[in-house]
Parts: C-alpha cells; structure tokens; sequence
C-alpha cells in the first residue's frame, strides 16, 4: 500500500515522504516478523508501516489494490488479502512502469537497493522468501475469474489514481500475465 501511495497520481509531497518511509519500514522488518511472530520490535515496526499506509492512501491506491479487491469480490472467501496483492505487484508495476520508472530509484533507496537494482525483482524475491504466492493461481483464483474481475478492476475508485488509466482490457491483459 505504501508503494502504491507513492506511485500515485495525486502531488502530495508529504505522503510521499510517509510512503517511502512505511515501505522502508516494511521492506526491513516484514522478513523476521514472518520468520519469530515474537519479535516485538519486528511487529511494532510492521504496525509503523501499515500506520504510514493508511496515512499515505490519502493520495489514493492503485492498479493493484483494484484488481486484488475485484478478484477477492470474484473468489469469495479464501484468497486472504495481500495474497493477491503480492501476486499482481510485477504485472501492475510493469504496466506502470512507462508512468513512474523515474520514482523507481527512491524506492531502491528506500529498500536500501542500488540506485538502479531492479525493484520488481526485489520485492518478488521478498515475497517469496515469506511465502506470499508469487502468480495467481497459487491463491486459488481461477482462469475463468479474471475477465469479470479485470471489469470491475477498471471500475474500481483505486484505479484512478493509479499512475497510468487501465481500461478492462489492459486489466485482463495484466491478469493473464500475473495468473
């Protein structure tokens, strides 16, 4: 939620600054969190972060959030919340991509990367490394879900501050690709 903040379309300097901090936050204490639930201060940093989500989503949410919500309205119960989030990241991020690469390198520098490292990669290789799915159908979304989900994705409010319009067609093709 933190990046999605960032990368959206509102200029809201402040929620930027709370953004990248929440995705700092998150990028360096979600790992042992998930690995030792005793750790305190691990938990406490993770409550940080999802206080400077809630804080930034003033700007608005994203491509990622409006398929995540519309494939969980399409699924029902069972995907838990952040399992789709985790799986659409590079698919929405690539599709994003030629709206806010240039905000890609204070992300790197929020998750203490390379100025130039491949942030997708990076967060992929963190999600695995908690056990969030990677591709959709390791949620138990099915094939047959995704057109009327990428609908509803294209109408959901998240969608417009998402950096760049998706139209139901760009969300089907962005559904394929994360499936």
């Amino acid at each position: 939620q933190c990046l999605e903040a960032y990368l959206g379309t509102p200029y809201t300097p402040p929620a930027d600054g709370i953004a990248l901090e929440g995705l700092r936050r998150a990028v360096r204490h979600l790992e042992p969190a998930v690995a030792n639930g005793r750790d305190v201060i691990a938990r406490r940093e993770l409550l940080a972060a999802a206080l400077n989500a809630g804080l930034a989503a003033q700007k608005g949410e994203g491509g990622i959030t409006a398929a995540a919500r519309a494939l969980e309205a399409e699924a029902g119960p069972g995907p838990r919340h952040g399992a789709c989030h985790a799986a659409l990241l590079p698919a929405v991020l690539a599709f994003n991509a030629p709206a806010v690469a240039d905000r890609f390198a204070a992300i790197a520098e929020a998750m203490r990367l390379p100025r130039r490292a491949d942030v997708v990669a990076a967060l992929v290789d963190l999600a695995g490394r908690v056990g969030l799915p990677t591709r959709l159908a390791a949620t138990g979304i099915e094939a047959t879900m995704l057109e009327p989900a990428a609908h509803a994705a294209a109408a959901d409010v998240a969608n417009r501050t998402n950096p760049r319009h998706a139209t139901a067609h760009d969300y089907q093709t962005i559904l394929q690709a994360a499936w």
